[in-house]
């Protein structure tokens, strides 16, 4: 049995990496593994608790210097470093697993006092300081979820362990194309039945680019009657807003905030997918609306285009040009046989590169490397398709025209 320490930093929300760790903790062979989970927010902690494995709450400070803003509390780093001393005496982890720079850097005086090796899973680039300030530079295994982010990475930092590259999954058989829409949805929110419908889901940050989306909504809608549901929350969404009423796209603009269920629209109301996104890593709402067979509209910004091929599982516009994603958004609204042809691609796809097994079996081959003595033997993890460290087994990465 390999004791694990998963140590997670994030936002209240549950999102991306959080959702990467739970899908992870949720299919880990326990007849391998004993995870145990410290992370910094209740609801983080609640959800790890749902799925059976232990989980603590405690404050993850952090020493950073980010341009102004200076987080200097040395004396508050320190006792986060002796409460994860004290958890990780309780049990005496063969591997300390952490899921974030902030993460990696509480357990660092860990990992050197007791000799645990880490793993670092680093979800996007940062700064070169930061992978310095997290020490990063003596992790024994670092995982990017795409090539683009293993190549800014490295091109920054200079890591002394492995570097591999393990993309996110999700759960094929949640994410799957409806055999049959139910109009429940639409009907509820005023949908008619034939209007074409576009979504973006995810929060309401500067990065996901909505205020592009919005503008390009705005000369499609002259020219095609349609709808656009806008699923998250987040800071943006009171700027937002105002711009729908500049744009006078009242009553086409649907906020639904948190959905803890976006099969459901993907399944049964949107028709395209878009993420306008200025940045992203390896974005699961398109690896999602890929699994439900729904062609994506997105823009070329970091591992996005890893995940849609451009006019083979969707169409792919440079980042923040707002007419050239209308255009895009407009090819698939007019032609059903292209989205059809396009999300049947995109699920294929999405089997073949993006489940979760695979997903799961990667980081659990991961792990086991790390720890000595410990035989990858179960036919779970033989069966699982072997991670790429250099992302060159998978279809690479295909811009806009």
């Amino acid at each position: 049995m390999i004791d694990v320490l998963f140590v997670h930093y994030g936002d209240p929300l549950l999102r991306g990496s959080e959702n990467c760790l739970l899908a992870l903790l949720e299919r880990l062979d326990r007849g391998r593994f004993r995870p145990r989970v410290v992370c910094n927010h209740e609801a983080m902690r609640e959800a790890v608790a749902a799925r059976g494995v232990d989980a603590v709450q405690m404050d993850l400070a952090e020493v950073m210097i980010d341009r102004a803003e200076r987080r200097l509390d040395l004396l508050a780093y320190l006792r986060t470093a002796r409460g994860l001393l004290a958890l990780a005496h309780e049990r005496r982890p063969a591997l300390l697993y952490c899921n974030s720079g902030r993460a990696a850097q509480a357990s660092w005086l860990t990992s050197r006092w007791l000799g645990i090796p880490r793993l670092c899973h680093i979800h996007a680039p940062f700064y070169r300081r930061y992978y310095w300030l997290w020490g990063l530079w003596d992790a024994r295994e670092i995982v990017f979820p795409s090539e683009i982010t293993r190549r800014s990475s490295l091109a920054k930092h200079r890591f002394g362990g492995e570097v591999r590259v393990v993309p996110n999954g999700v759960d094929l058989e949640r994410f799957r194309p409806a055999t049959r829409r139910d109009p429940t949805i639409r009907r509820h929110l005023g949908i008619g039945d034939t209007e074409i419908v576009f979504g973006q889901i995810g929060s309401l940050i500067p990065r996901k680019g909505a205020d592009v989306l919005l503008r390009g909504f705005a000369t499609l809608r002259e020219k095609c009657p349609s709808r656009l549901l806008l699923a998250g929350s987040g800071p943006e969404r009171g700027r937002l807003e105002r711009l729908v009423t500049e744009l006078a796209l009242t009553g086409s603009v649907h906020f639904l905030g948190e959905v803890r269920n976006p099969e459901a629209l993907l399944q049964h109301v949107i028709d395209v997918n878009v993420l306008a996104a200025h940045d992203e890593s390896m974005p699961l709402a398109l690896i999602e609306a890929s699994a439900c067979g729904v062609p994506s509209a997105c823009s070329d910004a970091g591992g996005s285009a890893e995940v849609v091929t451009h006019a083979e599982t969707g169409l792919v516009v440079p980042a923040g040009d707002a007419s050239r994603l209308a255009a895009a958004m407009q090819r698939l609204a007019s032609d059903a046989d292209l989205r059809s042809r396009l999300g049947a691609a995109a699920r294929r796809r999405a089997e073949k590169h993006f489940g979760v097994d695979g997903f799961v079996g990667s980081i659990e081959r991961a792990m086991i490397a790390l720890v000595p003595g410990a035989a990858a033997s179960s036919q779970r993890l033989t069966d699982a398709p072997v991670p790429s460290r250099s992302g060159a087994d998978r279809a690479p990465p295909t811009g806009a025209p």
